[in-house]
């Protein structure tokens, strides 16, 4: 197989280089949801690349890759495969060679950086009204404090995407207690505040490539399917099996007190355990409620269904299966992963993929793989 692939960064001085080297992850299991570094060649003026700047400057990393047609003697005109990443940069350093590196991060990261610095209790959420109510909360984070957005293609007002199947919250709504149970407190990041909302329903909250955001279950399969064979792409594998960042068995604890004045003096405990017999690794978490939810336990829906999110995602992470391979830009985290390998094949989903620009190889994670 002989290919070719071409990259290029479009910059925040208006300038458009080709990468020194670097690498774009995209993963399912990190916030945010694509990461990378990317070197370049030292530009004339650093203040553009400063991540202070508000808002953070933008960078665009465009790839794509032609294969060598054999009947026409000389590679495709198109690109056989391509993807461009619009991220912002989280970090510039500057070395000695008169290079660049940036690392570069897509959009919830801004929501991870932004607390609620107002010395009151802010707003809480209606579930019935969420998904307008966290276009709101987006809005104001990356564009609110800091103006219109114009660079690296990014409109004044956040792309947001309420993907298929539809977000059905209407359990968790303000007749039981929720809406006044949960409210943005100051010091707490834009991002605990929406994420409590999101995982109790089994949603991620997740940036594109384009920089649109999108609400969609957790794990989200996507479609389409990457064949990797080991006599054409694969190039080498692994298979991991650890018991580090594995639970089987989540209790999620809410403390509230009855008004303002006290130390939390009441709660209640979400559990969930993997089969019925358990004895193993446990993650515990203490989550405190605004005093507004009153002395009374609230309904058990207020609470329950955050630990057996969060049990669904822990409990998968003990075993994975890597494979490097020649680079396909349409992977996309999700997709059907089909592997021919040792005369077998082994099938599952896209957890991960990593591109590097220097090998012109993809390192890819799958999930699920049987």
């Amino acid at each position: 197989m002989i290919d070719t692939q071409l990259f290029s960064v479009e910059l925040p001085n208006g300038t458009t280089v080709r990468p020194l080297s670097g690498q774009v992850t995209i993963d399912e299991t990190w916030s945010p949801f694509i990461q990378a570094s990317i070197v370049i060649e030292e530009p004339a003026d650093l203040t553009p690349f400063d991540p202070r700047l508000s808002p953070p400057p933008r960078v665009r990393v465009n790839a794509a890759q032609y294969f060598w047609n054999g009947t026409t003697g000389a590679f495709s005109v198109t690109p056989d495969s391509s993807e461009s990443w619009n991220l912002h940069i989280r970090e510039s350093v500057r070395t000695a060679d008169h290079t660049l590196t940036l690392t570069l991060a897509s959009d919830e990261a801004l929501l991870q950086d932004y607390s609620q610095m107002f010395a009151t209790v802010g707003p809480g959420m209606d579930f019935v009204t969420f998904p307008s109510e966290l276009h709101t909360v987006i809005d104001y984070v990356t564009h609110g404090p800091w103006g219109s957005l114009t660079s690296a293609g990014v409109v004044p007002t956040a792309n947001f995407v309420e993907t298929t199947p539809a977000v059905d919250l209407s359990p968790f709504n303000e007749t039981v207690g929720l809406y006044t149970g949960i409210v943005w407190r100051p010091g707490v990041s834009a991002w605990s505040f929406v994420s409590e909302y999101l995982q109790r329903s089994g949603r991620r909250l997740w940036v594109d490539p384009d920089s649109d955001w999108h609400i969609s279950l957790e794990p989200k399969n996507t479609a389409g399917t990457i064949y990797l064979h080991d006599a054409v792409q694969l190039t080498n594998y692994s298979s991991t099996i650890s018991r580090d960042d594995w639970y089987d068995g989540v209790a999620i604890v809410y403390t509230w007190s009855p008004d303002a004045k006290y130390s939390p003096s009441l709660s209640h405990v979400d559990l969930a355990t993997s089969g019925s017999f358990y004895r193993g690794r446990t993650h515990v978490e203490t989550i405190q409620l605004a005093p507004a939810v009153g002395a009374a336990t609230p309904a058990a829906a207020v609470f329950d269904g955050m630990a057996t999110y969060k049990l669904d995602r822990m409990s998968a992470l003990g075993r994975s299966e890597t494979f490097e391979a020649v680079s396909n830009f349409d992977a996309k985290t999700g997709m059907a992963l089909s592997v021919s390998i040792d005369g077998g094949t082994v099938t599952g989903h896209v957890a991960s993929v990593t591109w590097n620009i220097g090998t012109r190889r993809m390192t890819v994670t799958g999930r699920d793989m049987v």
